[in-house]
């Protein structure tokens, strides 16, 4: 989207993560939460899961895979 979306993101220990996000200006139509909150674990060397939560009602769950080259 063309809305800018700052973000601050902690790492609280090697394997878990916080991020805070807000959407500046007026959010799109499809997404209408302007605060955000991420918490992220890595649960093994290639797996991590993620989770995010709006003040608006928004939650994501996010299983990823990432491989390193």
């Amino acid at each position: 989207s063309n809305t800018p979306r700052p973000e601050v993101e902690f790492q609280l220990s090697p394997k878990v993560s916080v991020a805070f996000s807000h959407v500046l200006g007026t959010p799109p139509i499809t997404e209408p939460d302007k605060n955000l909150a991420s918490v992220g674990w890595r649960v093994y060397r290639n797996w991590s899961l993620e989770t995010t939560v709006g003040d608006r009602g928004r939650a994501l769950f996010d299983a990823i895979w990432q491989h390193r080259y």
